[in-house]
């Protein structure tokens, strides 16, 4: 019988690993099945431990991969969608939205700098999302876009 299930994670690598009964030790996964006697692991698990460190220094991508990213999202939040620089309302008050450099994965969670951990967000959106994981982009989009508070 397999317990404790926890998704440890290594720099920029996440690996399953679980307590097994029988070792009395945690174990990684493969392929559904424990490393160190082959048992089977039914459920997946929504605990993450960081087991390395990481450069704990937050980075913005390089100036050449942000103009990229900015032209693929065609200057737009990666959020809400709506463009940089456009002028919006926000509890009563007229704001104009300003450019953020956005950990995808959160900086907190994964201490991941690559250019492809990165969105540019507006300022609001970038604030409303923090340090919260997505399982999918409509997921954060969804959730950001209801908690921004954010009318034309």
């Amino acid at each position: 019988m397999k317990i404790s299930q926890y998704v440890g994670v290594f720099g920029n690598v996440s690996l399953v690993k679980v307590f097994c009964m029988e070792c009395q030790a945690y174990s990684f996964v493969r392929n559904g099945e424990t490393v160190c006697c082959d048992g089977p692991i039914v459920s997946s698990p929504e605990l993450y431990k960081r087991e390395s460190v990481a450069e704990e220094v937050r980075r913005l991508p390089p100036i050449a991969d942000r103009r990229t990213i900015l032209e693929e999202q065609q200057h737009c939040c990666f959020y809400c969608q709506r463009a940089f620089g456009s002028i919006c309302t926000r509890n009563k008050k007229r704001l104009r939205l300003r450019c953020e450099w956005d950990h995808y994965v959160p900086f907190a969670l994964l201490q991941d700098n690559r250019s492809i951990n990165f969105v540019a967000a507006c300022h609001v959106c970038n604030r409303s999302k923090a340090d919260k994981c997505f399982q999918t982009t409509e997921e954060a989009r969804l959730y950001i876009v209801t908690h921004n508070g954010l009318t034309d």
